[in-house]
């Protein structure tokens, strides 16, 4: 019985968490998102959230938001002739130089390298 109450529990977790994932694909590019405004909006703690979402995702909130904002970056500097410093706001960065550093530490390349280069995203 225990151990049923535990999946039931780890269930509703995961959807919750699934929800709060959707909710960033659809807001990423929002520079006011946040840990708080999403559990907010899923109606949880923020301590919850964040916890639950660490557990379920092995990655914590504002890793995968940045991920998602960085891949969604690259996607666009792929398709998209908008200067680099435009993208960076399209995806919810406030601050050109951060995100050139981010995306250099997580492509390995700057933006402008990543564009030039026609690297796909997929292998990193």
């Amino acid at each position: 019985m225990i151990s049923e109450i535990k999946g039931s529990r780890n269930l509703g977790a995961r959807h919750n968490i699934l929800k709060a994932t959707e909710y960033i694909k659809e807001h990423y590019a929002d520079e006011e998102l946040s840990l708080p405004r999403v559990a907010a909006e899923l109606g949880m703690s923020v301590a919850y959230l964040s916890r639950s979402f660490k557990e379920e995702m092995n990655i914590n909130f504002v890793k995968y938001l940045v991920q998602t904002r960085l891949e969604k970056a690259a996607e666009l500097l792929e398709q998209d002739t908008s200067p680099a410093v435009e993208i960076a706001y399209q995806v919810g960065f406030t601050d050109y130089s951060h995100f050139s550093r981010t995306f250099k530490k997580h492509f390995g390349l700057t933006p402008a390298e990543y564009r030039k280069s026609g690297f796909r995203h997929a292998s990193h």
